[in-house]
């Protein structure tokens, strides 16, 4: 009878009814009700994607991640004309509905693209090792234009350096032949642009190598 209870232990006895209900409460699960469709654009392609509407942003970045070849971290996810930067939010939280249509952007990364920048990247680094050779090799050259080497050793001392030249330059023509036994698709600017680049290096190392042996030559021609 709450006639007889009073008012402070009534209000007691309701609260604590509420806190009970509110307790008792099961998060929400994925029922086949919470399946939604969702077409992710990217550039010319599209993607449809099925999933929980309870699912994370991070959920449906990682499902078109492969197909699109655009990995999660260089995806930029636009709904409404609102770029979506929480990725821990759920579809049902950012208002992603059925059928919602969503923008990818996003540069491509091609796994072969990957594969022959890293094979530029090893001629690359070997075209290092052979310009610290060629430098050294150059330094005495140098000696020996500068008169610090005694006479009698000059003659064979660049026979020997201009062998080591001649090496250098043969590296770097095999470095130029890996290069281009490179198939690397017209579409795939950047990793063309960096093979330009390292050939147009190779090339300047070569100049260095036949300045070298001219070097060599006259100095050659100066002692007979």
């Amino acid at each position: 009878n709450k006639d007889n209870i009073a008012p402070h232990k009534l209000c007691a006895r309701v609260c604590f009814s509420v806190r009970v209900v509110v307790g008792k409460r099961s998060p929400p699960t994925s029922t086949m009700s919470d399946i939604i469709e969702v077409i992710v654009k990217h550039n010319k392609d599209s993607y449809t994607v099925k999933l929980p509407q309870s699912s994370r942003l991070a959920v449906l970045q990682d499902a078109v991640a492969k197909p699109s070849q655009v990995p999660t971290d260089r995806q930029k996810i636009v709904f409404k004309g609102k770029t979506l930067k929480d990725s821990n939010a759920t579809l049902a939280e950012l208002r992603i509905g059925h059928k919602a249509t969503l923008m990818m952007m996003g540069e491509k990364v091609d796994p072969a693209a990957d594969e022959r920048s890293q094979a530029i990247q090893a001629v690359e680094a070997d075209v290092a090792k052979v310009r610290k050779e060629l430098s050294e090799t150059l330094e005495r050259v140098d000696g020996i234009e500068k008169g610090f080497l005694p006479e009698e050793q000059v003659p064979d001392s660049l026979r020997k350096l201009n062998t080591k030249l001649l090496g250098c330059g043969e590296q770097l023509m095999r470095c130029l032949e890996r290069l281009d036994a490179l198939n690397i698709p017209a579409k795939v600017e950047n990793v063309r642009a960096y093979r330009s680049s390292v050939v147009k290096d190779i090339q300047a190392v070569l100049n260095q190598v036949d300045a070298g042996t001219d070097r060599i030559s006259t100095m050659r021609s100066a002692l007979k």
